[in-house]
């Protein structure tokens, strides 16, 4: 702000001034319009002078968060500068100061424009054609302006930090002891001094540049004493949204720009795959005509009208269920990595409708016929509670649902790299045979709608799961109603368990023997009807629903969503886990966690509409 604008302040304090204070904030919002920085200098001047009543603030109707912070803190600097007593004339006398400090506070515009192109990102996905403009649109725009307010805003941080006082010595080491990587250097210390005088001349070296990159890391100056409250709060608000912009733009431009490559190419691998051994047409014509030889007669009712599902390629007729799978690129595919979409080999299934998963494996879905089921506790169930009835019936449209849980391979590519899992490959004893191919646990419910949500996924209904996990059977596991059954198809707590809990937890099944201790590979034990694995124990599964008592009305709509909830209410787990008996593995049982819970045995399997 320079001297034409401060000129145009001390016109507004001197006409505002001869008003009754009580109409002296309505004339500087009229006078100002939308130019809310104009009106908080104003009224912090006129709010400074003798006998001034103002109400501070800029009105009743809503406003982005910067004029709230903006607005506050530009006032907060002019009662500082402008002493009550002196009026106006100190006002003046001060402008020069005020002036420079106003360009300081201009920077904070560059946090609405963050948070603008932040809620814009969240309308890019999932990543497809129809959304290739806008993603053109926000690089050139949004991303392309916050690079060049970047460079602003450091600046204006390094100013500050300029006026600064000297850090003390407490200063100093307190900034050292709380540093986040200060743990890992202890520890590649430790490891260094281990290895002196020893023969691995190699490995020394390497550690030795670790700990020096550590030690000027930890050493880097994190405390800064500005001389008022006002610039104190100022830096540190602008210290943090550097980082955020630096964050935004080293992670969420780049993950737009490999998104749109994928929008610009999904499409075509979509409806011709170069390693696709079927077409959609042949996929079409075999479900609609639903003769129980090239697809199943459950199709028939409701008949369903199949077209190109964005993301999907056509696998085939799984030759044991009549039902047909799909598979998912995507997951398949680490963009990260130099090998091409067009380039993904499309898994095939033998004729026991096996398909090997391995760590490279995208998802596979089952496309499930819609239907009229029975939801809850059937008759005769013993271990039911109170909570898995009363009984109802629920009809469903038809929808994708994957065949395996989501496995580690699968997660870590769509999540951008994350690799959230307590049991993972690497790992001693018990947990020696785990790879990617297992299934991804410890996510909480929160991130698994978030990472689905960007490639055009759900998690399932609770309805949808159970008539998943069912198979078209009625019995308390897929399997039958004897716990003898499940040998072959679950992975529960069993003495494996046991032993590699250290006896924690308390076995009811105690010759039961499934051959893990931890979770199982997804495709370890047999499959349902419909063809999809793992869904009494190995992990539990997410689903979208609240916890809902069965009393309330059947859903009308097609997915069986009872009701969406509050953001905080407990989701349902469904299936078990190896963690829990054969009780909490039938296909009625619920449980429900926090969405913010996550641990060592709870996974998850998407499911996508039919589009």
């Amino acid at each position: 702000m320079g001297t034409e604008r401060w000129g145009r302040i001390e016109d507004l304090v001197e006409a505002a001034a001869a008003l009754p204070a009580q109409q002296q904030r309505t004339f500087v919002e009229r006078q100002c319009g939308s130019d809310r920085a104009l009106a908080a200098a104003v009224l912090a001047v006129l709010d400074a002078q003798p006998g001034a009543q103002l109400h501070r603030g800029l009105g009743a109707s809503p406003r982005p968060r910067r004029w709230l912070l903006g607005g506050a803190l530009v006032a907060a600097l002019a009662v500082g500068l402008v002493v009550t007593g002196f009026g106006l004339a100190a006002a003046r006398s001060a402008r020069d100061e005020l002036a420079g400090r106003l360009a300081e506070f201009d920077t904070l515009g560059t946090l609405q424009h963050l948070r603008t192109a932040e809620a814009r990102r969240a309308e890019l996905v999932p990543p497809w054609p129809e959304r290739s403009a806008a993603m053109r649109d926000w690089l050139a725009t949004d991303v392309a302006g916050l690079r060049g307010e970047l460079r602003s805003l450091q600046d204006t941080v390094r100013k500050l930090r300029e006026r600064a006082a000297e850090p003390s010595p407490e200063d100093v080491q307190r900034d050292i002891d709380s540093h986040p990587d200060r743990p890992l250097l202890e520890q590649r210390r430790a490891e260094l001094e281990a290895l002196r005088g020893s023969a691995s001349g190699t490995r020394f070296a390497e550690l030795l540049d670790q700990v020096h990159a550590l030690e000027e890391r930890v050493a880097e100056r994190r405390t800064w004493t500005l001389p008022t409250a006002t610039e104190q709060y100022l830096h540190d608000v602008l210290s943090a949204a550097a980082t955020d912009l630096e964050r935004f733009l080293a992670d969420d431009a780049i993950a737009v720009e490999r998104d749109l490559a994928w929008a610009e190419r999904i499409d075509d691998l979509t409806r011709s795959h170069p390693k696709a051994t079927v077409t959609w047409a042949q996929a079409a014509d075999a479900i609609r005509n639903a003769d129980g030889t090239v697809a199943s007669r459950r199709y028939r009712d409701p008949p369903i009208e199949l077209t190109p599902q964005t993301g999907l390629v056509p696998i085939g007729m799984n030759p044991v269920t009549k039902l047909w799978e799909f598979y998912d690129l995507r997951s398949a595919y680490d963009p990260t990595l130099p090998a091409a979409p067009e380039d993904l080999a499309i898994p095939q299934l033998d004729v026991k409708g096996n398909l090997p998963v391995t760590a490279e494996t995208g998802i596979v879905f089952v496309l499930l016929p819609g239907g009229r089921f029975r939801m809850g506790a059937l008759d005769g169930d013993e271990f039911a509670r109170d909570d898995e009835r009363p009984v109802s019936d629920v009809t469903l449209a038809p929808f994708f649902v994957a065949r395996h849980e989501v496995t580690q391979g699968q997660w870590r590519r769509l999540s951008g790299g994350a690799t959230p899992s307590v049991h993972t490959q690497g790992a001693g004893g018990p947990e020696s045979g785990i790879t990617e191919a297992d299934p991804v646990e410890n996510v909480t419910w929160i991130d698994c709608v978030r990472v689905l949500h960007d490639h055009g996924m759900l998690l399932p209904t609770e309805a949808q799961w159970e008539y998943a996990a069912r198979g078209g059977t009625t019995t308390r596991w897929w399997c039958g109603g004897g716990r003898e059954s499940l040998r072959g198809v679950a992975n529960l707590l069993d003495k494996n368990g046991i032993d590699a809990t250290g006896g924690r937890l308390a076995v009811q099944w105690p010759d039961f023997d499934d051959g893990f201790a931890w979770h199982a590979p997804v495709d370890a034990l047999r499959p349902n009807p419909f063809g999809l694995f793992g869904v009494h124990g190995n992990v539990a599964e997410w689903c979208r629903d609240p916890l809902a008592s069965y009393a309330l009305p059947v859903p009308s709509w097609d997915d069986g969503l009872r009701r969406a909830g509050p953001p905080d209410a407990p989701r349902v787990l469904r299936g078990g886990s190896f963690l829990r008996s054969q009780v909490d593995a039938r296909s009625s049982a619920r449980n429900a966690e926090a969405p913010a819970f996550h641990a060592d045995d709870v996974g998850l399997r998407p499911v996508r509409p039919l589009r």
